[in-house]
């Protein structure tokens, strides 16, 4: 394949810059498209010195390279991620002894338990009418569970009272799990794990409690993001027109295995780690895109120009 010649690359990149100043010319109801005529007679800053833009498309080019390869790095840590949970929810760290059980070969010093025996507390999540929605406090909603973790990134707002707040709050250490949804998203769960402040949570998610002198809540949401958790709860989930669901007694007889609470700690310390590293290179390519973002906005409008 013969290489791309870098004045198309750096169209490329000038066209995508200026995405949105074509998207204001889009019509159409179904999907939006937007006319040959309108990119045609479209007019932005353009430099007709080729080596400039060669120029310009290299350095674009080479950090989209280090963007490319930062996401690959994700990509394998998550991929270890999974791999090592699957072996310490199931073997454990240093074990030669073992027994066989309903939910196979797990160490002699475990045991097998039902969610039942390790929960606190359930409680279903809040439900308002529409004109209390809009204002007020952050209301966490099925989309702020992402990667086992629970955010408040654009949680909508929900006026309550007092007591509804003290009701419906959310500690460090709780556990959220999506009660009602699409066939594919029902039963996702999070925990949360650093302070949201004020928050409340929606009825269509279930708070779990944990028992945490039996069952330390970072080691749960460790097994409710694992194959083993959705092998059991996707065949009780209960399918209508639109909609699926589970339920408390659903959540209560799951089944896994459970180590002592000291090697529970460090199987959570050793997964929290290779956490910790994906969460600082995701940090890392987050700086990375707004780099290039600003990085175009200055080369692509001609306010810094490349020396040729």
């Amino acid at each position: 394949m013969e290489p791309v010649n870098s004045d198309l690359i750096y169209c490329f990149y000038l066209l995508k810059f200026y995405k949105s100043k074509f998207l204001k010319t889009s019509q159409g109801t179904t999907f939006e498209a937007i006319n040959r005529k309108d990119i045609a007679n479209g007019t932005f800053p353009f430099t007709n010195n080729i080596h400039e833009q060669q120029k310009i498309a290299s350095i674009l080019s080479k950090v989209d390279e280090l963007i490319q390869k930062t996401d690959q790095v994700i990509k394998q840590t998550q991929r270890l991620k999974k791999g090592l949970m699957q072996s310490l929810l199931t073997k454990g760290i240093g074990h030669t002894r073992f027994k066989t059980t309903s939910i196979g070969m797990i160490p002699e010093s475990w045991v097998v338990t039902k969610l039942r025996q390790v929960v606190h507390s359930y409680k279903n999540g809040i439900y308002k009418s529409s004109h209390y929605h809009g204002h007020g406090t952050p209301n966490i909603r099925m989309f702020n569970i992402n990667d086992g973790k629970v955010d408040t990134v654009g949680a909508p707002l929900l006026e309550v009272t007092k007591k509804e707040e003290l009701d419906y709050n959310l500690h460090i250490g709780d556990i959220l799990i999506n009660r009602v949804n699409s066939a594919d998203l029902v039963a996702k769960a999070g925990i949360v794990d650093h302070d949201l402040g004020s928050v409340v949570f929606d009825s269509m998610i279930i708070r779990l409690r944990t028992l945490n002198e039996k069952c330390n809540p970072y080691f749960l949401s460790y097994f409710l993001i694992s194959k083993k958790y959705y092998d059991q709860i996707h065949p009780v989930v209960k399918h209508a027109i639109g909609q699926s669901s589970i339920n408390q007694d659903d959540i209560n007889n799951l089944e896994f295995a459970l180590p002592p609470i000291r090697e529970q700690q460090k199987i959570i310390t050793i997964i929290s780690n290779i956490d910790n590293c994906i969460q600082k290179r995701q940090s890392y390519k987050l700086l990375i895109d707004n780099l290039k973002i600003g990085i175009m906005q200055k080369l692509l409008t001609g306010k810094i120009r490349v020396k040729v």
